[in-house]
């Protein structure tokens, strides 16, 4: 059977640092409190139903959320990870989940390894945190998890940890970061099983020192905007279809390495970014669960059973409008569909 595992974002909670850059009382909830239509047929804003506005230093919310993920059929979490040359951001919400063993929910980490920006694209203008890549990184980064890959609970592959990584082509000579991280994992007793994101750079994952790759919608889907839709003046965003963007993820068929798939609930970050952003219009659970049925086809067909696996944006990306989690307009509804197809 294959197993569903959704994408966990950490920011709903204070930290000093986006107090300072973004304004006191900062967190992801910001934004989505604020978000508003920008075109006909926009829909925002989408609070949530049933967890409310909540923070994420109480870990009851954790159990809230896991009791609706298992019930759900979902398999597991990665967590996002946000580790700067030593420096964690956000680190709290993993550290209460793995201090809790009562949680028995599996999961695993994805090193979201961007600059932050003022403009939240990850480049580098206006950086309010920058990625340096030092020459002892590699070391250090995976001896800072160290606790993390430990965790029981933590996801596996034939016995081997699953890391991934988010801009691989980031990391200046990633296939020597690659080597170096499986040697210091593997002096501690910890075999890794590393997956990178698509979607930036193409490449054969072997080539850079991975064993596989995983689609993370919106990347790669998103090709064609929709015309004709009547927008606010103060729009200056991209507006593209569900429909498409899972129709060109069916084109994929043969794919000449290991590849786990990926499905999107939705996307619109014009939360975020007021006045601009990508959004998808057209989604509903109904659709979603097209996909997600695809996705899973299509698993159990080229993976061996234990590698069968598909990703899910996002858990809880409320500021991104990808969310399993419940919100407007649709409150469970996209559980509802992962649990027709996986439960």
């Amino acid at each position: 059977m294959t197993k569903a595992i959704a994408f966990y974002l950490p920011q709903y909670h204070e930290i000093p640092e986006n107090n300072k850059w973004w304004g006191q009382g900062y967190t992801e909830w910001t934004g989505v409190r604020r978000a508003r239509p920008w075109f006909e047929g926009h829909v925002q804003p989408k609070p949530p139903t049933e967890l409310g506005y909540y923070d994420l230093t109480n870990v009851s919310v954790m159990h809230q959320q896991v009791e609706l993920a298992r019930s759900h059929s979902i398999h597991g979490f990665c967590f996002y990870h946000y580790w700067f040359s030593g420096k964690r951001l956000l680190e709290t919400p993993v550290n209460n989940f793995i201090n809790d063993k009562s949680i028995n929910f599996p999961f695993m980490i994805c090193w979201a390894n961007e600059n932050w920006t003022r403009k939240w694209d990850g480049r580098d203008n206006d950086v309010l945190i920058k990625q340096e890549y030092k020459a002892d990184d590699a070391e250090k980064f995976i001896k800072d998890i160290e606790y993390i890959l430990k965790d029981e609970r933590y996801i596996e592959i034939e016995g081997k940890k699953v890391l991934l990584v988010y801009r691989t082509e980031k990391i200046p000579q990633v296939a020597l970061w690659t080597q170096k991280v499986r040697e210091v994992a593997s002096s501690f007793g910890v075999d890794l099983y590393l997956v990178r994101c698509e979607g930036f750079h193409e490449c054969h994952p072997h080539e850079v020192g991975f064993d596989a790759a995983y689609e993370f919608p919106p990347l790669r889907c998103l090709t064609q905007e929709v015309p004709k839709i009547k927008r606010d003046p103060g729009f200056t965003g991209f507006i593209y279809d569900y429909n498409k963007a899972i129709a060109t993820t069916k084109e994929r068929v043969e794919i000449p390495y290991k590849l786990f798939r990926g499905v999107m609930t939705s996307w619109d970050n014009s939360p975020r970014i007021e006045g601009r952003g990508h959004v998808v219009v057209g989604s509903t659970p109904e659709k979603y669960e097209e996909w997600l049925s695809n996705a899973v086809e299509w698993t159990d067909t080229y993976h061996k059973y234990h590698e069968r696996f598909v990703f899910i944006n996002a858990w809880n990306e409320h500021g991104e409008s990808a969310a399993l989690e419940p919100c407007e307009p649709y409150s469970r509804g996209y559980l509802e569909a992962t649990k027709r197809i996986l439960g």
